[in-house]
C-alpha cells in the first residue's frame, strides 16, 4: 500500500486498500467506514467480480483506522476515481476526489460499462468527512 498525501500541513496521511474499474456496487456512492461489519457488507457487495468470485477481504483494524471510499457507479466510458488529498478542518476532514476523464479515442461508446472505485485506509477520526471535488489540474 502506498501512502499519499499533499504538500499542506493539514494533510493526513492515507494508504490505498483497493482501486480498480469493476467494483459490484452499480450506483454512485462516496462512503466513511468506521465499523468491522459495515466494512465487510460493502466489500463483499464490491469486491464480487465479472467472474462472480469474491476477491479477499482486506484485514482494517478499526481500533486505529477507518476507510474512505469512492463507487463512481456504472459509466460507458473508460474512467477512473481516486483521493488526491485528504485534510483536517476545524470541523472535519475534507476529501478531494478527482475523476480522470475518460479516453474516448481508446473506448468506443459499445464498450461494457466500468464502475470505477477505490478505497483509502487513514487513522480512525470521530470527525465527519466532506467529499470535495478536486479543482486542481494536472495531478499525476
Amino acid at each position: 500500500m502506498k501512502s499519499v498525501a499533499g504538500a499542506d500541513e493539514h494533510a493526513v496521511p492515507f494508504t490505498t486498500i483497493a482501486s480498480g474499474t469493476a467494483s459490484g456496487i452499480h450506483t454512485l456512492a462516496l462512503l466513511v467506514i468506521r465499523r468491522p461489519a459495515a466494512w465487510s457488507r460493502v466489500w463483499h457487495q464490491h469486491a464480487v467480480g465479472p467472474r462472480e468470485k469474491e476477491a479477499a477481504e482486506p484485514t482494517i483494524d478499526f481500533t486505529q483506522e477507518m476507510v474512505v471510499a469512492v463507487f463512481a457507479g456504472e459509466v460507458s466510458v473508460d474512467a477512473r476515481v481516486t483521493i488526491i488529498k485528504i485534510v483536517h478542518e476545524k470541523q472535519g476532514c475534507g476529501s478531494s476526489t478527482e475523476s480522470e476523464p475518460p479516453n474516448l479515442g481508446q473506448c468506443p461508446l459499445t464498450s461494457p460499462p466500468q464502475r470505477p472505485s477505490t478505497s483509502y485506509g487513514l487513522r480512525q477520526s470521530p470527525y465527519p468527512v466532506a467529499f470535495v471535488p478536486a479543482s486542481e489540474k494536472d495531478i499525476y
